[in-house]
């Protein structure tokens, strides 16, 4: 699963040695620091190369990919690449996204992912409930929202009602 709004570059591009692709708000942060071969500070682009973590990697495609509220940059490479940058020993895959050719049935792949490698596989919208439901149990984003709009009924109420104290108060003579 890749991002669909490649904006420069290509998808393909990420099966080449050592690339990545990387996201519009990436190219922003890593051109806060970057300068080119020449000494010329200017904003990364496709072809350029990048350290991470000590390895370096070639910008194959910028895609325009969702900015989440708290999330950061994103970078997309191969697992091999992801692994190649982790400590020995590490297991911090998280999750794996993976895409089908047209016609081929989700829930069957799903199944078969699970049956293979004994891994969790899940369609869109049941991983979209996971991470809604985790994000509920795990964070206090949904907590503050919620504060955010009790508190705004609230403001709003009192407003409201003094509002309507001072106009009766003012008009009762008429009234």
């Amino acid at each position: 699963g890749a991002p669909r709004n490649v904006i420069q570059g290509y998808l393909e591009a990420m099966r080449e040695p050592d690339t990545v692709m990387i996201d519009d708000y990436a190219v922003e942060r890593i051109s806060e620091n970057y300068v080119d071969a020449d000494g010329v500070r200017r904003n990364v682009r496709v072809g350029d190369w990048i350290d991470i973590n000590g390895s370096f990697f070639k910008i194959g495609a910028i895609c325009d990919a969702y900015r989440p509220i708290y999330g950061g940059p994103y970078i997309y490479m191969t697992y091999k690449h992801a692994q190649a940058l982790l400590p020995a020993g590490s297991r911090t895959l998280a999750y794996m996204m993976v895409g089908t050719q047209d016609g081929v049935d989700i829930p069957t792949v799903a199944k078969r992912i699970q049956k293979e490698t004994g891994l969790m596989a899940l369609d869109h919208d049941a991983f979209s409930w996971k991470t809604l439901k985790w994000f509920f149990a795990n964070t206090g984003i949904p907590l503050a929202f919620g504060n955010t709009v009790i508190l705004g009924l609230i403001v709003g109420a009192v407003i409201t009602g003094q509002t309507l104290f001072s106009f009766v108060s003012e008009n009762s003579r008429i009234l």
